[in-house]
Formats: C-alpha cells, structure tokens, sequence
C-alpha cells in the first residue's frame, strides 16, 4: 500500500505542492517509508507473539527489524520502476513471488544457498528449519541483515533519481 501511495502521489502531483513545505518533498517521502517499517515492524512482533510465544525477544526483535525492512523495500521498488498505477500492479504481482524464496531454506541440499541472493531467503534460512545446517546463526542473521540494508539503500538511491 505504501508504494501504491507513493506512486499515486507522484502521478497526481501532490508532491509537488509538498516540495514548498518546510518538510520538503525528500522529508515526506521519509517519514512515508518509516511509517512503513514501524508498522511493519509492529505487526511483526504482533504476529510472532501469537505464532510462537516461545521465541525469545532478541529474535523476535530481528525478525520484526527485516522484515520492516522488507516492507520498505516493496515500498520503493513499486514507484521506482514503475511509469504509472497499472505498471506499479504488475511490479508488485512480481514482487510478491520474492516471499517464496524463504521456503527454499525447507530443502536439505547446500544448492538451497543459490537462493541467498534474495533478501527474503534468509528469513526462512533464519528459522532453521533443516536439520543439515552448513551456516551458523550469528553468522545467518548477519547475512539476512546486511543484505536487508543494502537493498534498502540501493533501492532507495534508484528512488531519489528515479522520483527527483
């Protein structure tokens, strides 16, 4: 929904009425995309709490952090390549075949590991569900968090060219 917001509002230009406010059109864009992650990040925590009350806060607390980064990633990758409303669809159809990518860490072979270029792989590899792990956790979470940030920068970096 953020991305969809983000895009209508550059399509119909009530961004630029915002450019000549003090927040600026850059500032709204930012406080947009933080909405995004708290809410995200809040749910999260919501539906781990209900999912699995054994889990313990730090990891809790990690999952709800990626996956707000997530939704902030789908959030500017609808309005960065998308020209309009009915290619933002089309854009965000695609993206959702990127949740699959976590289930592949359901497989015990190493050639599961072909899906860590995908951010969203590493939620699902962060859950151990495979008795065969050649990663360690620390070392997983780190991965799962690096690569969650820097699509966010990179993503974000396209946005700012792409929106001006």
């Amino acid at each position: 929904i953020p991305g969809f917001l983000i895009l209508e509002e550059r399509d119909d230009g009530p961004l630029l009425a915002i450019e000549v406010t003090p927040m600026g059109k850059r500032g709204f864009e930012l406080y947009r995309l933080i909405l995004t992650w708290v809410l995200s990040a809040l749910i999260t925590l919501f539906a781990i709490a209900l999912l699995s009350a054994s889990m313990g806060w730090g990891m809790r607390f990690f999952y709800a952090f990626t996956i707000g980064l997530e939704a902030v990633s789908v959030a500017l990758v609808i309005p960065t390549f998308s020209s309009n409303k009915v290619v933002g669809l089309a854009v965000a159809k695609f993206t959702g075949m990127f949740a699959l990518f976590p289930a592949l860490a359901l497989f015990p072979s190493p050639w599961r590991y072909l899906g860590g270029i995908f951010p969203t792989y590493w939620i699902g590899e962060s859950f151990q569900f495979n008795p065969f792990q050649y990663l360690s956790l620390p070392l997983i979470l780190t991965i799962a968090l690096a690569l969650h940030i820097a699509l966010v920068l990179l993503l974000y970096g396209l946005f700012i060219r792409r929106v001006g």
